[in-house]
């Protein structure tokens, strides 16, 4: 068996991708002990900050409530790379397991600078991962097995492609808004700042055994919790924020707007019952020669989500949306601080003379200039040129999995900007693999 060099997919389901990994590794025996009378519960022998690590206090009042011992423990921390945080927490006491330290981070963020869009190439992020780590605490991972590190979970993402934000907005509130039996929304149970909530369908309970899944619109995403942050810092003159839009460029801004994610979070209990490895080595060398478990994995998971939208129709426009959208985005202000919807009323003209006439008609009977400015103002609204070019007066009614086209997205390469990602920490790293023949 011949290990692929990194960044080589075997995959061809180029749309689905793995963003957050969480993984675990525990310290060598010889540094645990069971606690005082347990035969399951172990600690770290000695303080954590005897390790290298730097600990907070805390106090700890006995079950008989007459004694109060103090203990040192270590907080959560961000462990900065070029473009996100890593979190990094070391558990010195845990139940049915060596004391271990936990690592959870979007691969495709630490990697690109962004997850709008990947693949599922999981080896590059976790070395990439581990790297940082080992940067960041060069003293304490002498203690540590990375040869018996595990698997915690991970996301398994499809970033469905449709017409545009509009569309991608409306498939949200049309999912939001049906009954889908045993499949619970919990829209509104979730932990998160509201904007998230509102723009986010939620199924399975969040502290699930095996995982659950979530439905939203990217591009909502995008800019709420990371352009428009980022626009206000760069205006203040903060390099890193400049240097962080300049890699949210606009290509990825528009694929970004037209993208509803599906985004499924395997769980390790998920992993365990379909007999795939927990060992990360045996993982990461199973999963590279089997990735159509990636595949399995989304469906097994959404499978009840995906019947449930059989024969389901939506509405992909409403003109009188359509007429306040344009409003709400291209209202100006006049010298004198009038508000004036003129160029607003132009563009929703000029949209219904395409879905009456037809994007080419149109375009032959109009000044070229004229026209590319119009269609300018609609793209800026959030609509696609393609999505302009296939607007029709008939195609009010469509069904919802022909307006998702699963099958397309599915087999649909990255878009032509994206760029392989690949690791620098590789040759760290390579020697636990069960073969170790990583090139």
């Amino acid at each position: 068996m011949r290990i692929l060099p990194i960044g080589t997919s075997t995959s061809r389901l180029a749309m689905l991708m793995i963003d957050t990994v969480a993984i675990t590794i525990p310290v060598f025996k010889t540094y645990a002990r069971l606690v005082d009378g347990s035969k399951t519960k172990w600690e770290l022998i000695g303080d954590v900050n005897d390790y290298g690590l730097v600990a907070s206090s805390r106090h700890i009042i006995k079950r008989d409530g007459t004694e109060i011992a103090f203990e040192k423990y270590h907080p959560f921390e961000s462990i900065p790379t070029s473009h996100t945080g890593i979190a990094f927490k070391f558990y010195h006491q845990a139940q049915n397991s060596l004391p271990y330290v936990y690592l959870n981070a979007s691969i495709a963020k630490i990697l690109q600078g962004h997850n709008v869009c990947g693949n599922t190439d999981m080896i590059v992020g976790v070395c990439e991962i581990l790297g940082y780590f080992s940067e960041f605490a060069p003293e304490f991972i002498k203690y540590l097995d990375f040869a018996n590190a595990q698997i915690s979970r991970f996301d398994v993402t499809l970033p469905m492609q449709v017409a545009n934000l509009f569309v991608a907005q409306k498939v949200r509130e049309y999912i939001r808004n049906v009954d889908w039996g045993r499949l619970k929304n919990l829209n509104f149970n979730q932990e998160g700042d509201f904007a998230d909530t509102l723009n986010t369908v939620y199924f399975g309970a969040k502290d699930s055994k095996v995982g659950g899944f979530k439905v939203y619109c990217k591009g909502i995403e995008l800019f709420n919790k990371e352009i428009y942050p980022l626009e206000k810092k760069a205006r203040k003159g903060n390099l890193h924020a400049l240097a962080r839009l300049n890699i949210l460029h606009n290509d990825l801004r528009e694929y970004a707007k037209r993208s509803v994610r599906v985004e499924c979070k395997i769980a390790r209990e998920m992993i365990r019952r379909q007999d795939y490895p927990l060992n990360l080595w045996q993982f990461l060398e199973f999963q590279l020669f089997n990735q159509h478990i990636y595949q399995e994995l989304f469906f097994i998971k959404t499978k009840d989500f995906f019947n449930a939208l059989q024969g389901m129709d939506m509405t992909t426009y409403n003109d009188a949306k359509v007429k306040q959208l344009l409003i709400d985005k291209l209202t100006t202000v006049t010298p004198t601080g009038k508000k004036s919807q003129t160029r607003a009323l132009n563009a929703y003209r000029f949209y219904l003379d395409i879905k009456e006439n037809g994007y080419y008609e149109v375009k032959a009977d109009t000044h070229k200039a004229t026209f590319s400015r119009k269609v300018s103002d609609l793209i800026a609204c959030g609509f696609s040129r393609s999505y302009l070019q296939n607007l029709t007066k008939d195609n009010k009614e469509l069904p919802v999995l022909r307006i998702l086209n699963l099958d397309a997205n599915l087999s649909a390469p990255n878009p032509s900007w994206y760029q392989t990602p690949a690791t620098q920490y590789l040759n760290e790293f390579k020697r636990y693999f069960p073969i170790n023949k990583v090139a």
